[in-house]
């Protein structure tokens, strides 16, 4: 089974994000993954992901 894209992750939550967002996302993930990578990785032990949010306040139940 192939990884799952930013927009799959988003979508698991959000079911309607459109693929026009794909782009931003997969922007967005790079970059938490860069600041991740700048993190001494005992720092990260024990830590949760950090929840995705629908930066436009769209309600995903609406």
């Amino acid at each position: 089974m192939p990884e799952p894209t930013p927009l799959d992750v988003v979508r698991s939550r959000f079911p309607r994000t459109p693929d026009a967002d794909a782009p931003a996302l997969r922007a967005h993930a790079g970059h938490l993954a860069r600041l991740r990578d700048r993190l001494p990785e005992d720092g990260l032990r024990g830590t949760e992901p950090a929840t995705t949010f629908d930066p436009r306040g769209t309600d995903p139940h609406a």
